[in-house]
């Protein structure tokens, strides 16, 4: 049995009892009635006399969205949560960009009760507000494997977030043209063009690629919403040190003459990678080599570089 409330809005469940649930919501559909309530509760009628639980998987969290470009009054610009009491709020795999709000224009947690909202995995960023990215009417977040980048707003306290602890950091996403929504990770290795449906490389390559919370098996995934999907944008490999002569006859070189060596790698170019060479061991033949000069590595935006080595003659 369903009582409505003074303002005809909240119900409350009188039979079966206790539960007591306020219920918010009535949905009726050709030949039952749902009622939504807080909790996560929910409950199916066919006669509106007998009335069963319904499983609405509130325990599943909200993952793989874009909340963009939102704008709410007072509070939420992007996600207001509400009538949740007692209920893990978990918020995975998610870009919260460009939202607006006088208070909480990114998420906004309200409710009657305290609770704890969980943001993983998520990149929120170019949010304004007044008085905070993030507010609480009650309860609190907790931040694990985030990233904040370039939000507004006049008061400075809610955006002290714990940069540093847990993966959480403040790092440009490299979004691959957030202008359009699409907020995709930019990828030197590749990253999926949904229009031209297929892989293509940037320039650049986006921090927050890799940067998740670390699987059992090691890996981790990418921040924001295409993290876990199979077009998620793809990290770096690692890079491969390929060694030639610059001239014939190499292996022939025995009488002490230096020899030009050049060596070249794979991989983006933007930064330097430096490279130790080893010249223990027999290289040829009982042969070993001794490297003229200095080299460290290969500079930014350097593909190949040329070394000198000189044979020894055999111990």
């Amino acid at each position: 049995m369903l009582i409505p409330g003074a303002d005809a809005r909240e119900w409350t469940q009188h039979h079966p009892l206790p539960q007591g649930t306020d219920l918010y919501e009535l949905v009726a559909a050709d030949d039952f009635l749902v009622a939504f309530g807080r909790q996560g509760a929910a409950l199916r009628t066919t006669d509106g006399e007998a009335w069963a639980p319904v499983d609405t998987g509130t325990s599943a969290p909200l993952s793989g969205n874009v909340i963009a470009f939102n704008e709410a009054d007072e509070r939420g610009g992007g996600l207001a949560v509400t009538h949740a009491d007692d209920i893990a709020l978990i918020v995975e795999h998610t870009v919260l960009h460009g939202n607006r709000a006088p208070a909480g224009s990114a998420v906004h947690l309200g409710g009657r009760t305290p609770r704890v909202l969980t943001l993983r995995n998520t990149i929120t960023s170019a949010n304004r507000s007044e008085s905070g990215t993030l507010s609480a009417a009650s309860g609190q977040f907790e931040i694990e494997y985030a990233n904040f980048w370039r939000n507004e707003t006049a008061d400075p306290a809610p955006e002290s977030l714990p940069y540093g602890q847990l993966g959480t950091t403040a790092l440009d996403p490299l979004f691959a043209d957030p202008g359009q929504e699409n907020f995709r990770l930019r990828s030197a290795q590749g990253r999926w063009d949904p229009e031209a449906g297929a892989w293509v490389a940037d320039q650049d390559h986006s921090p927050l690629i890799a940067a998740g919370n670390p699987r059992d098996d090691g890996s981790r995934p990418n921040l924001g919403a295409y993290g876990l999907s199979e077009t998620a944008s793809q990290p770096l490999a690692s890079p491969v040190i390929s060694l030639a002569p610059a001239s014939p006859g190499f292996a022939d070189k025995t009488d002490g003459e230096p020899l030009p060596v050049i060596l070249s790698r794979t991989g983006p170019l933007e930064d330097p990678l430096p490279v130790e060479i080893s010249t223990s061991g027999d290289a040829e033949e009982g042969v070993d080599y001794e490297v003229s000069g200095v080299f460290e590595g290969f500079e930014a935006g350097e593909a190949a570089a040329a070394v000198t080595v000189t044979p020894l003659p055999p111990q």
